[in-house]
């Protein structure tokens, strides 16, 4: 594997764990400002 192509793979990576732990972060706090709504 040449070193460009993993860079390039790691960086695509992280941006994909990044925006899933965002995506859950945001929905968990969705539903924690529902719950203290009622």
């Amino acid at each position: 594997m040449g070193s460009k192509t993993w860079g390039n793979f790691t960086k695509r990576g992280f941006r994909f764990i990044s925006g899933k732990f965002w995506k859950i972060k945001v929905l968990r706090e969705e539903v924690h400002g529902h719950e203290s709504e009622k």
